[in-house]
């Protein structure tokens, strides 16, 4: 745990899902317990970082033996520890929230009524004057940058050997992640996709309901092929397959997570090789993926609004956290030993 301090708080959230699981033993379906995000998110890591460093290893040739990947891998492993154990929580999330069974409560309601206070008009409603399937198919690949932004951007920060960086941001995106995952478990909500849809076993009972489906550009030889008229409605099945828990709106974790990115490389700019372009990629990208969230339908406005004050907070407690661990670090004379780098490493 000397390698990030994130480690710790993981440990303590482990505990208490623990002890939550403990209390209702009997209730917990361990027969669906599932390993699905880890075993694809890993081994993605791992074929991203091999490609990257391709002329490295070639390089090296003999020197890069069986033993030297073995040891490569275990270094990528202690790096990326606190994301891997991450995404086993969060897929299995939907079993503590269904052993509570907050699920009953009409959380939907009240956001929903906060948000007409804040507006007047239903938000999302009211966005259906702007549905245009162009723009359904920007903002849903937007949308889906949500795996871009805080996954490959630790990627690109290991690669680039700043691993002072990369523990910075890895605490910033766990610390979200346990915040916001501790939210779903006592507020899970679904959010208007679910509520206001007339096509679906509505939860809430009244007269508003969405008048226009959401439709991305048609293309004939696209749905001859996948039998899915268009990207927007191939990506939303993906979505749908990979998002098990259903109730993980408020706050929104798009929102938090790629803002906190979004800061960091603002930051940390003067590592990009395109400053200039690498910015406008990283602000056009994350403000759009933001509306994105509410335009096509996943979230309710206050859940975004949640979303950017978990991110705002937890940039400001992640400075305080990480300097405190800087400090312990210097005063035991513990030093960032593992360098990612492969020509660091075996030449």
């Amino acid at each position: 745990m000397k390698y990030n301090p994130a480690l710790w708080f993981e440990l303590f959230f482990i505990l208490i899902l623990f002890f939550i699981i403990l209390i209702n033993l009997s209730d917990f379906p361990f027969d669906s317990f599932s390993l699905f995000t880890l075993f694809w998110t890993f081994p993605l890591v791992l074929i991203i970082h091999y490609i990257l460093s391709f002329k490295t290893i070639h390089s090296l040739e003999k020197k890069f033996t069986t033993i030297q990947f073995l040891k490569w891998l275990k270094v990528l492993t202690v790096f990326y520890l606190p994301y891997l154990i991450m995404a086993i929580i969060y897929e299995n999330l939907v079993f503590i929230i269904d052993i509570i069974g907050n699920t009953s409560i009409n959380y939907d309601n009240l956001f929903m009524q906060i948000d007409e206070k804040i507006f007047v008009v239903q938000p999302t409603l009211w966005m259906q004057k702007l549905l245009h399937p162009v723009a359904i198919e920007y903002f849903m690949l937007a949308y889906g940058m949500f795996f871009i932004y805080p996954f490959f951007y630790l990627i690109y920060l290991l690669q680039k050997n700043k691993i002072e960086y990369f523990q910075k941001v890895m605490l910033a995106e766990i610390l979200a992640l346990i915040i916001s995952l501790s939210f779903f478990i006592i507020l899970p909500t679904y959010g208007p996709r679910f509520i206001l849809d007339p096509t679906s076993t509505n939860f809430i009972q009244q007269s508003l309901r969405y008048s226009e489906s959401l439709q991305g550009i048609s293309i004939p030889f696209l749905y001859n092929l996948t039998g899915y008229n268009s990207l927007y409605s191939i990506q939303v099945e993906l979505w749908n397959f990979l998002e098990r828990v259903k109730t993980d709106c408020f706050p929104s974790l798009h929102t938090c997570l790629c803002l906190l990115c979004l800061f960091y490389a603002i930051r940390f700019r003067k590592i990009f090789k395109h400053k200039k372009l690498a910015l406008w990629f990283w602000i056009v990208g994350v403000i759009s993926l933001i509306f994105s969230t509410v335009y096509l339908r996943y979230h309710w406005v206050i859940d975004v609004i949640a979303g950017i004050v978990l991110a705002v907070a937890v940039y400001f407690i992640t400075e305080w956290i990480f300097n405190l661990w800087l400090g312990f670090r210097k005063k035991y004379n513990i030093e960032f030993k593992n360098k990612f780098q492969i020509n660091t490493q075996f030449k």
